[in-house]
């Protein structure tokens, strides 16, 4: 629970600041981008992290197997999530849309480390890394747009910060004896997508539906108006997460 109150707090305040230096235009374009890759973090997610947690909890044994089998079932969804961004962009703001498709894409694989510990019953684990993730970008985040003033360089950050957190996490998974085994074994593979496709389309389904109105309100009435619309929308997930954290905290 303290985990994602630091999270979502952490989130809020670089939000407003990001809002107030970059304006609403710039801040508009960066924050489809940002939606985007949101998204395609849960795509490529493709809904393991609650089939980890369930299972590595029951069967512990076979947690190096399943994290295995789950680190490469994630590798070819890969370019689809590049794919995925490049339609949503200009010529001039592609580097912006590629960075944080990459910055989403490499929190999927953060959030699968983390079912991981949830499964292993060591939630501070979870906490630790999410909140020096969110961290690391808040602060270098700020940093980037106070000496540049551009929204390329926030992105950068984010890419960044996840992929050094995301090492790191791979790391205390090591250490705390959990070791990807990775084999060839078509048929588990896919046994397993079978298992995994209703939580993937649930959860894509809703993180899809929670950012669509950033993309909507671009497409319609123009970058000015994303960006007014998703500074005032920040406020959202503060509020709306408050009894989620809650639930998912007394009911895992």
């Amino acid at each position: 629970m303290m985990g994602k109150a630091i999270v979502r707090l952490t989130s809020f305040a670089s939000t407003l600041y990001l809002a107030r230096v970059l304006g609403p235009a710039e801040f508009g374009q960066f924050s489809l981008a940002l939606a985007i890759g949101f998204v395609l973090s849960f795509v490529t997610n493709l809904g393991l992290d609650n089939l980890i947690v369930r299972e590595i909890a029951r069967t512990p044994e076979k947690a190096n197997r399943l994290l295995g089998d789950a680190l490469i079932l994630k590798t070819p969804v890969l370019p689809f999530g590049f794919l995925i961004a490049l339609p949503f962009a200009s010529a001039e703001s592609r580097p912006l849309f590629l960075l944080l498709a990459g910055y989403g894409i490499l929190h999927a694989y953060l959030l699968l480390f983390c079912a991981a510990f949830r499964g292993i019953e060591r939630m501070e684990f979870q906490a630790l890394i999410l909140s020096v993730q969110i961290f690391l970008i808040a602060v270098g985040t700020i940093a980037a747009i106070w000496l540049t003033g551009e929204a390329i360089w926030a992105a950068v950050v984010h890419l960044v910060a996840t992929a050094g957190v995301a090492l790191w996490a791979y790391g205390i998974l090591l250490r705390n004896g959990l070791r990807p085994s990775y084999r060839w074994q078509p048929l588990a593979w896919r046994q397993l997508l079978q298992t995994v496709l209703p939580f993937g389309l649930v959860i894509v389904g809703l993180a899809i539906y929670d950012r669509q109105g950033i993309a909507l309100i671009k497409l319609l009435c123009g970058e000015a108006a994303a960006g007014w619309f998703n500074a005032a929308y920040s406020f959202i997930p503060i509020l709306v997460n408050i009894p989620d954290i809650i639930i998912n905290t007394l009911f895992p």
